[in-house]
């Protein structure tokens, strides 16, 4: 599922406008994360990922973008123990996800709430 908007809803206080400002600026959003993620990650610096990847599941949790925000957090998890290799895995597959989503964003605003 890219989007619960059952659950978007919820957490905007059953507010369907609200919901979708939050998706709207999360999907804007999205490629400067990645970017960030990604400069951290050649940088070397563990913190600095951290805090990246940290923000970037943050973001996830208040759109309701399950798929996006399970591979947020294993990268966020994976960070912690600082594998390079699994961690790269993981940008990989963050960065798919967020390609799905902004892939379908158009279509999440006009059809799904």
């Amino acid at each position: 599922m890219i989007i619960d908007t059952k659950l978007a809803i919820e957490k905007s206080n059953g507010n369907v406008e609200l919901a979708k400002e939050l998706f709207l600026m999360l999907i804007n959003e999205l490629p400067i994360l990645l970017e960030k993620v990604k400069k951290a990650y050649q940088s070397g610096s563990t913190v600095e990922l951290l805090e990246c990847t940290h923000q970037l599941h943050g973001s996830t949790a208040y759109c309701a973008v399950p798929e996006l925000k399970s591979v947020a957090q294993k990268l966020e998890t994976t960070t912690k123990h600082a594998d390079k290799n699994e961690i790269l895995l993981r940008i990989t597959d963050v960065e798919r996800a967020i390609q799905t989503l902004i892939k379908h964003s158009n279509d999440i605003l006009k059809n799904n709430w």
